[in-house]
């Protein structure tokens, strides 16, 4: 694996293809040993540290789920779920933040995440869980998203996203 990938090997199973996208490397190191510890699956993570390359990462379509944080520097995961939203072929995508907001989690389901996880709280057993239920229930997603998903909704969920990080509710 090069730069910003490793491979986390637990099965002779096709490896989750994992987008971590986060400006702490640290956070890509946590994640990285919580996944080795996970019992289910054998992942392949990919770490990418700022918002531009996330977004150009998750639309390349070469992922099955999408970890991104809340906080990108002047960006947000919830930005960056609003603007790939409007493509009906985007990976999951679970938001991760330093603190639990309940607002922002309403915010993050409504705009489509898979799932909201507080990273103080991860264990390598919930972590493994988020993921595996993003991948099984992504591909139905996608296929529902490209019958069903209208322009207006695309809107709608980046003016939520506008207001969540404004304070406005």
């Amino acid at each position: 694996a090069g730069p910003g990938e490793q491979m986390i090997t637990k099965t002779p199973k096709s490896p989750v293809r994992v987008l971590l996208v986060d400006d702490d490397e640290d956070e890509h190191i946590i994640v990285g040993d919580l996944l080795r510890s996970a019992d289910w699956e054998q992942f392949d993570l990919t770490w990418v540290s700022n918002y531009a390359d996330g977004l150009e990462s998750i639309l390349s379509g070469c992922f099955d789920v999408c970890l991104v944080d809340y906080r990108l520097g002047e960006r947000s995961g919830l930005d960056l779920l609003a603007e790939i939203t409007v493509k009906s072929s985007h990976a999951q995508i679970i938001l991760l933040t330093g603190e639990g907001d309940r607002k922002i989690d309403v915010t993050a389901t409504k705009a489509g995440a898979a799932a909201y996880l507080v990273k103080g709280e991860l264990t390598a057993a919930l972590l493994e869980r988020a993921l595996r239920y993003a991948v099984e229930r992504g591909p139905p997603l996608k296929a529902l998203r490209a019958d069903t998903w209208m322009p207006k909704q695309a809107s709608e969920v980046a003016e939520s996203a506008k207001r969540s990080k404004s304070g406005v509710p």
